[in-house]
């Protein structure tokens, strides 16, 4: 009898632990209240973009404050991943990862800096950077316009150039000007390969590398 009731309890106790566990789980959220959302990112402050989303929420407890908060950042274009933590006893801190902006658009007809990741996304708009901008008229990114700049910048220290028809004109240190093609057929390394075996033996002359032989004027 004895060793059957030691069986059962072997097999009940872990069983209640589990449930008990289970109810914590699932109840504790559900109990407490959470009257206050902190957020910040890897820069300090959280953009406003996600700040407003967030102060708009409206919720109960702290596992609907989770839900809510879900739905609310699952989808941000500025948002790379983020974190939740409750701090007792009523607030909910937020950590976001933003995605980091490589290039800048210059859009002449807004007069706004648009920050753009690597992949030709736009991940939100500023008054001044440092970024390799591109200055042209409308919001829509040429991502070979951008790795272009990127290039010149690394090897120049030019932070600007600016779409003209269907090329990328920029100022070189020499006060000439380089004329690059933006075609979907042209290659960024060989385009930039041109540029600096030409610069490194001609610097007063304008370098057009729109044609198969490169001009010089």
């Amino acid at each position: 009898m004895k060793r059957r009731l030691k069986n059962i309890s072997k097999i009940v106790i872990p069983a209640v632990i589990v449930i008990f566990v289970v109810l914590i789980f699932f109840l504790v959220p559900r109990l407490i209240k959470i009257a206050k959302i902190e957020c910040e990112s890897q820069y300090g402050v959280c953009p406003e973009e996600a700040q407003l989303a967030i102060s708009n929420l409206q919720f109960t407890n702290l596992s609907e404050a989770k839900k809510q908060v879900k739905n609310s950042l699952k989808d941000n274009l500025l948002i790379s991943d983020y974190s939740m933590q409750y701090a007792f006893p009523d607030k909910l801190k937020i950590s976001i990862l933003l995605k980091k902006a490589r290039f800048a658009v210059y859009n002449k007809d807004s007069g706004e800096y648009l920050l753009v990741g690597g992949n030709g996304q736009v991940l939100g708009s500023t008054d001044s950077t440092s970024l390799p901008t591109v200055v042209q008229s409308g919001d829509t990114p040429n991502l070979l316009a951008l790795s272009l700049m990127e290039g010149v910048f690394a090897m120049y220290q030019i932070g600007e150039g600016e779409i003209v028809s269907d090329s990328l004109v920029v100022e070189l240190p020499s006060g000439k000007r380089v004329i690059f093609p933006l075609g979907e057929d042209k290659d960024k390394e060989v385009l930039l390969g041109s540029l600096r075996l030409i610069f490194s033996n001609v610097q007063d002359k304008e370098i057009d590398l729109r044609f198969k032989n490169p001009v010089l004027r």
